[in-house]
C-alpha cells in the first residue's frame, strides 16, 4: 500500500510540475508589464500624486467648523445682598444666583476667494500627474520593448536549432552511405572520418543552441514570474 501511495504521489508531483504554459507575444507583454517592479513604482508614485491634487484641491472648498460648550455648575456662585432689599437692615444675605447647566453652539463657514499660493501649487500637483503618467507609459514601454525583443530571439534560437538538427539528420544518412561505400572498398576512409568529425561539430554546435535557448527561456520565465520548473511554450511564428 506505502508503495503505490509514493508511486501515486510521484505521479501527481510529475504531472505538477510538467504543466506546460501556451504564450503568445501579446501575452507576455501583459503579463511583464503587470508585474514588472518599475512599472509598479511608477503607479504607486501616480496615485499619491492624485492623492496631493485632492488634499490641494480641498483647501479650496468651503470650511464649516462647529463647536459646542456644556457647562455643569455643581454649585452655583453665592452673591451677598444689602439686607435692606429684603427689610433687613443693618445685614448681608446670601443669594446664589445663575443657572445650574450652561450650553453654548457656534458654527462659522470659512471660504477661499482667492490664494495664490493654492492656485500654483494645484497646478504644479496637475502636471506631476501628466509627468506620472508619462512615467508609467515609458516604464511599460521600455518593459514590452525588452520582452519582445526577448521573445523573438527565443523563436529565432528555436528555429536555428531546428536548421542543426536537421542537418544532423542529412549528415548522419550521408555517414551511414558512405560507410557502406568504404566498407565495399568503392571510397577512402578519410571522407568518412570527415564526415563524422563534421557531424561532431553540429553535435557541439545544437548543444550550445539548446544551452542558449534554454537561457533565453528561463530568463522570460524570470520576467513573467513562472516558476522555473514549469514549461513554456512561444505560440507566435517567427517570420524571416
Amino acid at each position: 500500500m506505502s508503495i503505490l501511495i509514493c508511486l501515486f504521489g510521484t505521479t501527481l508531483l510529475s504531472a505538477q510540475e510538467s504543466r506546460v504554459i501556451n504564450l503568445s507575444l501579446k501575452q507576455c507583454v501583459q503579463m511583464a508589464v503587470e508585474k514588472n517592479i518599475n512599472v509598479q513604482n511608477a503607479r504607486i508614485e501616480k496615485e499619491k500624486t492624485q492623492w496631493k491634487v485632492k488634499e490641494t484641491r480641498a483647501t479650496l472648498f468651503p470650511q464649516i467648523n462647529a463647536s459646542g460648550n456644556f457647562q455643569d455648575n455643581l454649585q452655583l456662585p453665592t452673591t451677598m445682598i444689602p439686607g435692606e432689599i429684603f427689610g433687613q437692615p443693618g445685614t448681608n444675605i446670601p443669594v446664589q444666583m445663575g443657572s445650574p447647566y450652561n450650553t453654548s453652539a457656534n458654527v462659522s463657514l470659512n471660504q477661499v476667494l482667492f490664494n495664490h499660493t493654492v492656485f500654483t501649487a494645484l497646478q504644479l500637483s496637475k502636471k506631476l500627474e501628466k509627468i506620472s503618467d508619462l512615467g508609467i507609459e515609458k516604464a511599460s514601454e521600455e518593459m514590452a520593448n525588452e520582452v519582445s525583443k526577448l521573445y523573438f530571439l527565443t523563436l529565432t534560437t528555436a528555429k536555428q536549432k531546428k536548421l542543426v538538427e536537421e542537418n544532423i539528420a542529412r549528415i548522419q544518412r550521408l555517414r551511414d552511405i558512405t560507410q557502406v561505400v568504404v566498407e565495399n572498398g568503392l571510397g577512402k576512409r578519410v571522407d568518412y572520418d570527415r564526415i563524422n568529425v563534421n557531424l561532431e561539430n553540429l553535435y557541439t554546435q545544437l548543444n550550445n543552441v539548446d544551452a542558449s535557448q534554454q537561457q533565453q527561456l528561463n530568463m522570460m520565465k524570470y520576467l513573467l514570474e513562472i516558476p522555473l520548473q514549469e514549461t513554456i511554450v512561444l505560440t507566435e511564428k517567427e517570420t524571416g
